[in-house]
């Protein structure tokens, strides 16, 4: 598919939404992540992508988020320049299996190439049949091309941000 390029002054997106953590709300994060990206950039491309972006980063949030209190999911997509912002932040609780998971994912993003961190993990779960999950945000990396960081903020909420880039 050939995409038309898209001007990084075309439109302003600035959404925030703070959610409980079910499963029905990462679809419809996601549809309404890519809806604002259909009418802001009118590329299919852009929001298809836009809304896996937003779908992965609310399904990680909702399955490793530490929901032992009453806390929310927050989720945040904006434009910048040429690039598209998404965050979600959501409880963490630091000693868990899954918090080490992502913190290793993301090393292993920045060591090796997207693409190769993410053959590298595809290769573990077929060697391994108790291996599971961990594709993710190596798949957002590789195939979506997003610049992904984390942050933990006063030592529980946990900050999970992709940089998406508009095409030029």
């Amino acid at each position: 598919m050939r995409s038309t390029p898209v001007s990084a002054d075309a439109a302003a997106i600035d959404l925030r939404l703070s959610l409980a953590p079910e499963w029905p709300k990462a679809d419809a994060v996601a549809m309404v992540a890519k809806a604002a990206a259909a009418a802001a950039f009118a590329q299919r491309d852009v929001s298809d992508m836009v809304g896996i972006v937003a779908c992965e980063l609310m399904e990680n949030a909702i399955k490793y988020g530490d929901w032992s209190g009453t806390s929310k999911v927050t989720f945040s997509f904006r434009s910048d320049g040429g690039e598209l912002v998404f965050e979600v932040a959501c409880p963490c609780d630091t000693a868990s299996p899954h918090y080490e998971r992502l913190t290793a994912a993301l090393r292993l993003i920045e060591k090796a190439n997207a693409r190769d961190s993410y053959l590298q993990r595809l290769a573990q779960i077929a060697r391994d049949t108790n291996e599971r999950g961990g594709l993710g945000l190596l798949r957002l990396a590789h195939e979506a091309k997003c610049r992904l960081s984390a942050r933990l903020v006063d030592n529980d909420l946990l900050h999970v941000q992709a940089r998406l880039p508009l095409p030029r």
